[in-house]
């Protein structure tokens, strides 16, 4: 069994490492539920789309094209509608069942922090929400520090975040692992 820590959770979603080390909302299985959930919202979008491109291939036909070819092509393209918003409810109800709507649509703070660290943001936003002591967030802002070539920087951000929580396995795997980068 695995230890609890007092920030794998928020009270309504539970959070937790990735393989990659960012500090991200989980599914059941403990894996990031944004991995699993942003491509049922891309096929979402997809279908909607296709709906309106037929949508507009029918109303270019109606006026250009005599009513027997008009015919065939409303019920051509509106089958093909049909099809597209039977896929789009499928794939809603399983983003609907995978729990994955409402993080995607509206994300819980400590992702809307984490999108806003990943945008150039650093401590200031953590301090303006009074979480600069968030083990999680702090590691999110080390790996974007990282990524930004800010090796002193990260690594200070992640001893402060070791200096708040220094048993857990992830921010030492991370901690180990950002030592080797030089």
């Amino acid at each position: 069994m695995t230890k609890k820590f007092h920030f794998d959770s928020d009270g309504r979603y539970a959070y937790g490492f990735t393989s990659s080390g960012l500090f991200t909302l989980l599914n059941k299985d403990g894996e990031s539920l944004y991995d699993e959930v942003v491509p049922l919202c891309e096929k979402l979008g997809s279908h909607l789309i296709w709906v309106f491109l037929w949508i507009v291939v029918i109303v270019a036909s109606n006026l250009l094209f005599s009513d027997s070819v008009v015919t065939i092509v409303n019920r051509v393209f509106m089958s093909l509608i049909f099809v597209h918003l039977f896929l789009f409810g499928c794939r809603l109800t399983t983003l609907l069942i995978k729990g994955g709507f409402k993080p995607i649509f509206f994300p819980p703070l400590w992702m809307r922090i984490t999108r806003e660290l990943q945008k150039g943001k650093g401590a200031e936003v953590l301090k303006k929400h009074s979480l600069e002591e968030h083990p999680g967030l702090l590691v999110n802002l080390a790996l974007v520090q990282f990524s930004r070539e800010q090796t002193h920087e990260g690594r200070q951000t992640l001893r402060h975040a070791l200096s708040v929580c220094p048993d857990h396995p992830a921010i030492l795997q991370i901690f180990k692992a950002s030592a080797q980068l030089s």
